[in-house]
């Protein structure tokens, strides 16, 4: 990774990145604090640094056909089964976790001061 990113529209990235991850994970949702957070801070690079690698999480062709299982297979647009009814193992799946973790670190900011220095 560069030592600076160069992103165009920083506001619009982030919003791209979080539609696709609803769309192909599914309920993976960035704590609201740490959105402002990264709004007021939008051309920090320490911030823009953190969704690059959110991004290289959510476009890992692992992550992906880990977490398309909930999805049916010939539409993306419905859910394999119903959310309440879907079995813990497909849910939960790894890549959703580690997603919802990552998630989770960088808005708790102990923890981000501790991972990341800030």
């Amino acid at each position: 990774m560069t030592d600076s990113l160069d992103i165009k529209n920083p506001l619009l990235w982030i919003m791209d990145m979080l539609v696709y991850a609803e769309n192909n994970y599914y309920q993976i949702y960035v704590f609201s604090d740490f959105f402002e957070e990264s709004i007021e801070n939008i051309n920090d690079q320490r911030y823009l640094i953190l969704w690059k690698i959110f991004e290289d999480m959510i476009y890992n062709e692992k992550f992906y056909k880990i977490g398309e299982v909930i999805f049916e297979s010939e539409n993306k647009e419905y859910l394999n089964n119903d959310w309440t009814l879907m079995s813990k193992d497909k849910k939960w799946n790894s890549a959703r976790l580690k997603l919802r973790g990552y998630l989770g670190l960088i808005a708790n900011k102990e923890l981000r001061r501790k991972v990341f220095g800030f």
